[in-house]
């Protein structure tokens, strides 16, 4: 008797995938990195149905086989039936404890004397910062808003949200998290991107941008790169440099260096880092 081959066909993939919402099916998880688990066992069954399949990342995948915390069939089919319409995409950017902590901005690296840092603030809308908790960990915050006022994404406590839009895209993996958006003045004005790219000519060329691009790089070390735009000043943050861009200037004023430069912020916990003082004209789209 000729058994169905182990290959699951990509039709069913997919609609197994659209199902968790492009995720492992498990809420409490959010690797976006899956595996097609059969609820009904494959070596029983012999047979591929979208009904009794689920999209498990691979550590939950080894848990519902060999996990000590039984998840069991009902646990799984709750999963596939979970209301998955949000309007936003999120991660948990997970941060292993260390004596030093510090942010990561272009070619300089933040650190505080105190429990809590604002790295800039533009507004309420538009900010970096962090604080430590219990002395060992470091935890972001951090708000963008597009120049027509919307909320494009929103770290607490390194937990990052993004607004489901098909022009932004969002990647992510176990310790970093990247999400892009058009090169439009949507959210960059066209005097910032001949600004940036005055210092860094490919900066913009694809047509495509990181809003935010945040990655552990090792215990108790984030890296930030990103833009912070608002009618009168931005914020961009590359790999080489922090800059800072206003109108009417060629190029942005930058800290940049071959070196990393190693802040330690000992003043006022409401005041900022940087100061971006605002400009005395709009930036023209």
């Amino acid at each position: 008797m000729a058994h169905e081959k182990r290959n699951i066909p990509l039709s069913i993939k997919r609609a197994v995938l659209d199902e968790a919402g492009g995720k492992c099916a498990n809420p409490g998880c959010t690797n976006t990195r899956v595996e097609y688990h059969h609820i009904k066992e494959w070596a029983i069954y012999r047979s591929h149905h979208g009904k009794d399949m689920i999209a498990l990342c691979p550590a939950c995948h080894d848990a519902a086989h060999h996990g000590s915390l039984k998840i069991t069939e009902q646990i799984l089919y709750g999963w596939k039936s979970a209301d998955r319409t949000q309007e936003y995409q999120q991660a948990v950017l997970s941060v292993e404890p260390a004596q030093k902590l510090g942010l990561v901005a272009g070619s300089i690296i933040v650190e505080t004397a105190h429990e809590h840092a604002i790295v800039f603030e533009l507004s309420n809308a538009n900010t970096l910062a962090f604080r430590i908790e219990d002395d060992d960990i470091l935890l972001v915050r951090s708000r963008l808003r597009n120049l027509e006022g919307r909320e494009v994404l929103r770290i607490s406590d390194n937990r990052i949200r993004s607004h489901r839009d098909q022009a932004v895209s969002f990647d992510s993996r176990p310790g970093r998290v990247r999400i892009e958006v058009p090169c439009t003045p949507a959210y960059i004005y066209p005097e910032m991107v001949r600004q940036m790219q005055f210092v860094e000519p490919s900066y913009g060329t694809s047509g495509r941008i990181p809003a935010l691009d945040i990655e552990v790089l090792e215990p108790g070390l984030v890296k930030v790169r990103g833009i912070w735009a608002s009618q009168k000043a931005c914020v961009v943050i590359t790999d080489e440099r922090f800059a800072v861009l206003y109108p009417n200037l060629l190029w942005p004023l930058s800290i940049m260096d071959e070196q990393i430069i190693r802040i330690i912020w000992d003043g006022p916990i409401t005041a900022a880092l940087f100061n971006i003082w605002p400009a005395s004209e709009n930036w023209r789209a």
